[in-house]
């Protein structure tokens, strides 16, 4: 049974996703209206044809920027580069520098390990997933949080790399589990600049609606990881003895 504490976090989470939403919906309404007249869309994608290799270079490396530095949230950069490259390109270019940043990023932390993650993340955040470090099913469980909405995906990116995970399986696995989410901004920002304004608005209750649920489920999971993690302890301690 879920505690209120759990509740009242679930809550929280749910008003800041909808006070995000409702202020996004505020910051970008001047350029979406814009964006409605189709001569202006014109241009604007002239422009963006123009920027080239420049452009790609430029959006390859926000996205690794953004992975590097995981306080920078990923949507915008990866909406942008829906608009610059396209849903199917924007989206192979922001997995590709997911995956050199990652890779990185790991092997810095397998190198310099928790000292240097405890110097980086509040101690707080990090306990919250210290079960990374001694699941049995270390695979199993970087799938399912990199999967889940609302995860910190690029912190996990750095406690990973102190868990026992090898760095190809770790890559292959989020890389995957990257896919919906990344595509989704993509191809939004695909859509708007094309003005296909109902498959973005579908693609994003689309979206919205995962988002809701990983909240929902987000509690339940954490806490069956960590019980996993901690039968794991009660069997290794019952074989010492």
């Amino acid at each position: 049974m879920i505690n209120t504490s759990a509740r009242v976090k679930r809550a929280v989470a749910i008003a800041a996703l909808a006070a995000a939403l409702c202020a996004a919906a505020v910051i970008f309404a001047p350029l979406i209206q814009k964006l409605c007249d189709p001569a202006l869309r014109e241009k604007f994608t002239a422009y963006v044809d123009s920027l080239g290799a420049p452009g790609y270079a430029l959006m390859l490396g926000l996205q690794i920027l953004q992975v590097f530095v995981a306080i920078i949230p990923g949507e915008p950069v990866e909406l942008m580069a829906g608009v610059i490259c396209g849903g199917l390109g924007g989206l192979m270019l922001c997995l590709a520098g997911s995956a050199l940043a990652s890779a990185a990023v790991f092997l810095v932390m397998r190198r310099l390990g928790p000292p240097l993650l405890d110097r980086i993340f509040r101690k707080k955040r990090l306990e919250e997933y210290g079960f990374m470090q001694d699941s049995r099913k270390l695979e199993l469980v970087t799938l399912v949080l990199f999967l889940m909405p609302a995860t910190p995906k690029d912190m996990l990116t750095y406690v990973a790399g102190t868990t026992p995970i090898s760095l190809r399986r770790f890559l292959i696995i989020t890389t995957l589990a990257r896919i919906p989410s990344v595509a989704s901004s993509t191809f939004i920002g695909d859509s708007v600049l094309s003005g296909r304004w109902h498959v973005a608005i579908i693609i994003a209750v689309i979206t919205i609606g995962l988002g809701l649920i990983g909240i929902f489920f987000r509690e339940p999971a954490m806490e069956f990881c960590r019980r996993h993690s901690h039968r794991r302890h009660a069997g290794e301690d019952s074989r010492d003895a």
